[in-house]
């Protein structure tokens, strides 16, 4: 647009200051006309003078027209046809805040809330829109995460397999319903790894094989409601394990014995089969060769807890309970015989070897000793030959071996410098030295 400025308002004239801006401010100093003058208050040259740091209508820095009148026209002039990009009108304020006194309004009357989830609630002073979102809102207005997504800017997917997959709390993740079978966890992110896996039992009372123990069905703890693994009677052993099918890094194993659907207390009669019980993990069938996580040695009655969850960080393929009545007398109320009655076997950790953490998404370090790490620390069990440290890192300058326990060769060519697997020396031996370990002198 090109041309000469000018402002027709109907009513008063309070103008701080119009300027006109393509680079420089062309109004700036330039003669300026209005209608009318209240009284002896500058003319309307205050609008073009630069000065807008008083915007009362009495601070001397504002054009003013008179009252009384019903149109009010102001204008400069540019001193030639220019081209003009946009117009700044700063209008007069009296000194008082332009917009709403209190914060979280908005509107022509300040008298609509901004949206409840709007960041410290502050919105658009025109629409109402919000400049951010709290934690887990999103959209112009702050809405709820769409379903499926929670967290900031609600960039995070609920998981599939919380009980109604998909469908989480927006702020935590944590999911609605609780977690599909063979899941658990706040976001059902823990998997159990014996599910649906083949199991043995040393003995089978009737129909109620090892498998009833991971088939997922609790819901029926009387021993005979086909819900449960059970042994016979006349047995002083009692031995059943299930295979992970391959080794797995091991968190916690909870096991769910028989009640008979009566209240598990001292006068429970099953409380008696279940006490001075065992469970190993190993990576044969044989519980020897594995890891002893739990035997119980205390327990009575009164105290023996149903279900039990027993923490067990360590990896390997099999999970053996074992009891037995081999050596009698035994403390008062154990029973006379061994027996298996297991109703589930939850075998919590990840399926995949060599990550740990929560959710199984983290990689154990890469110099851990068959790539095995603790789950939930991410420290190695041992270290691969030539590192050291809870995360197996390179030796120390001047060590080497196993453990970097042994110390490279002071009379290698670079003293103290040699290879962290063998010891054998870099950079060649000192003068009057030979061998791969300068050790020749």
């Amino acid at each position: 647009m090109t041309g000469i400025a000018l402002l027709v308002c109907c009513g008063w004239t309070l103008l701080r200051c119009l300027s006109v801006q393509a680079y420089e401010t062309l109004a700036l100093h330039q003669p300026a006309w209005q209608s009318s003058t209240w009284r002896s208050s500058p003319g309307a040259e205050r609008a073009v003078d630069g000065q807008y740091t008083d915007l009362a209508w009495y601070g001397g820095q504002c054009a003013v027209s008179d009252d009384y009148r019903t149109t009010a026209e102001w204008r400069v002039d540019l001193g030639a046809v220019r081209s003009i990009h946009h117009i700044v009108i700063h209008y007069m304020t009296e000194n008082i805040v332009w917009g709403c006194s209190s914060p979280g309004y908005y509107g022509e009357n300040c008298s609509l809330e901004c949206p409840q989830n709007c960041q410290n609630g502050y919105c658009d002073i025109v629409d109402g829109t919000c400049f951010r979102c709290s934690h887990q809102y999103i959209g112009p207005t702050c809405e709820d995460c769409p379903e499926g997504l929670y967290g900031s800017k609600c960039l995070q997917n609920c998981s599939m397999t919380c009980g109604d997959p998909g469908r989480c709390d927006i702020m935590t993740g944590h999911c609605n319903g609780g977690c599909q079978i063979g899941w658990t966890g706040a976001m059902c992110e823990t998997e159990n790894l014996a599910l649906h896996q083949p199991a043995w039992q040393s003995d089978t009372w009737w129909s109620y094989t090892a498998d009833l123990a991971v088939d997922g069905r609790y819901t029926d703890l009387a021993w005979d409601g086909g819900q449960c693994a059970a042994s016979g009677p006349g047995q002083t052993t009692a031995e059943w394990r299930v295979d992970l099918g391959a080794a797995r890094s091991i968190h916690h194993i909870v096991i769910q014995y028989a009640t008979g659907n009566i209240v598990w207390d001292e006068d429970n009669p099953f409380t008696s089969t279940f006490m001075r019980f065992s469970v190993y993990i190993s990576n044969t069938t044989n519980k020897e060769d594995g890891v002893l996580c739990f035997r119980d040695t205390n327990y009575t009655n009164a105290t023996i807890p149903n279900p039990v969850n027993i923490t067990c960080p360590y990896h390997g393929r099999y999970v053996i309970y074992y009891n037995n009545r081999t050596h009698p007398p035994y403390p008062e109320g154990y029973s006379d015989d061994a027996y298996t009655d297991l109703c589930e076997v939850e075998v919590y950790g990840c399926s995949s070897s060599g990550h740990y953490g929560g959710d199984c998404s983290l990689e154990c370090p890469q110099n851990c000793q068959n790539g095995y790490c603790d789950i939930v620390e991410g420290t190695c069990f041992g270290c691969s030959h030539q590192y050291i440290g809870p995360t197996c890192e390179d030796c120390p300058s001047g060590l080497y071996g196993s453990n970097c326990s042994q110390n490279c060769s002071m009379t290698c060519g670079d003293p103290g410098n040699c290879d962290i697997m063998t010891g054998h020396c870099n950079g060649g031996c000192q003068v009057g030295w030979t061998g791969i370990m300068c050790e020749k002198g």
